[in-house]
Parts: structure tokens; C-alpha cells; sequence
């Protein structure tokens, strides 16, 4: 059950971000072969704000984490 929630959790996270996930998905796809470590970094970054802002906004800060690039 508890996999079914964090299915559904990231879900409404990626809908609430289909724009950003879109626009790097479009990037990396563009540099496919060549993608690396920073390859889309900005469309990443974008992405990663607006999965971190839908988690506060839907209360998740405990449930699940987005882990980065360092």
C-alpha cells in the first residue's frame, strides 16, 4: 500500500510540474548522446524548484526527498 501512495504522491507533484518536466525532458532528449553532469542544467534546476515548492505546498517535506547533483 505504502508504494501505491508514493506512486500517487509523485504523480500529483509531476502534474503539478509538467511544463518544467517537459521542457528538460525536451532538453536532454536534444542532446542525446551527448548529455553529461550539467547537460540541461537550467531546465533541471527549474524542475527540481518547482517539485520542491509542490512538496511544501502539498505537505511532503517528510515523505520523500529530490536528491541533486552536488
Amino acid at each position: 500500500m505504502k508504494e501505491r501512495k508514493t506512486v500517487s504522491i509523485v504523480k500529483r507533484v509531476l502534474i503539478n510540474c509538467a511544463s518544467q518536466a517537459q521542457e528538460y525532458g525536451k532538453c536532454v532528449a536534444e542532446k542525446v548522446p551527448e548529455v553529461g553532469h550539467d547537460t540541461c542544467l537550467k531546465e533541471f534546476l527549474a524542475l527540481k524548484t518547482c517539485m520542491q515548492n509542490s512538496k511544501q505546498s502539498l505537505n511532503l517535506n517528510k515523505k520523500f526527498t529530490i536528491k541533486c547533483c552536488s
